[in-house]
């Protein structure tokens, strides 16, 4: 364990973000402050303060935002950009979904709309009951990518449920699954090929982790 200094309060609902990278080093990205660990034969960390963009891609599909520094959430700030795209609204999680021609993006939006980005525009989704947490997951099933969301709940039972998008709408795949708590984050694996969800369960109010992956036909 290592003590993480910072000079300005925490936000009330701290978010943080873990990458592990090819050689094997670890980043800490927290609301304004940034740990890095070295690669060597044993581990050390340091961390500075900054308001460095966090990393919200994967390797395959990167892209960074900017954090809001007291709060929980992205600003909207895109770093390089989704095509012409550099701001959007701020947002809670964003997903990648490649398609032949590029990769357009979905965003949980503060507000509670989910906006797809293509590079050009900006597109409205309505109707849709989807929580705040979002992430893709590349499979071989149906379209080979998949978009996992938390559905909109209590906090004390929440659910992720697979969706496609053939077009601009999303359409559910298969049923929802429970966890025992709210989830409390939802990050595409590095390899795209899962997800991590963190959940806090609600009886023993610890967090527990979990690694969803798409099974076919079942």
């Amino acid at each position: 364990a290592f003590p993480v200094a910072h000079s300005r309060p925490w936000p009330r609902d701290l978010r943080g973000r873990l990458v592990l990278r090819k050689d094997r080093s670890v980043e800490a990205h927290l609301p304004g402050v940034m740990c890095q660990s070295t690669s060597g034969n044993s581990l050390s960390v340091s961390c500075r303060e900054g308001d460095d963009p966090w990393p919200i891609g994967t390797e395959q599909f990167p892209l960074n935002a900017s954090f809001v520094q007291p709060r929980n959430f992205f600003t909207g700030a895109l770093s390089p950009g989704i095509g012409k795209q550099t701001t959007a609204p701020a947002f809670y999680s964003a997903a990648a979904i490649p398609n032949d021609h590029n990769t357009s993006w979905l965003l949980s939006a503060v507000d509670g709309r989910v906006h797809l980005l293509d590079g050009s525009t900006d597109l409205v989704l309505t109707k849709l009951n989807w929580g705040s947490e979002i992430a893709a997951v590349h499979s071989s099933c149906g379209s080979r990518w998949q978009i996992l969301s938390t559905t909109s709940g209590t906090g004390q039972e929440d659910a992720v449920r697979a969706y496609e998008m053939p077009g601009r709408e999303p359409i559910a795949v298969g049923p929802a699954v429970s966890f025992p708590g709210g989830v409390t984050s939802l990050w595409t694996a590095p390899d795209d090929n899962g997800a991590v969800a963190v959940t806090r369960n609600s009886e023993t109010e610890k967090y527990e982790a979990y690694l969803l992956t798409m099974a076919c036909s079942q």
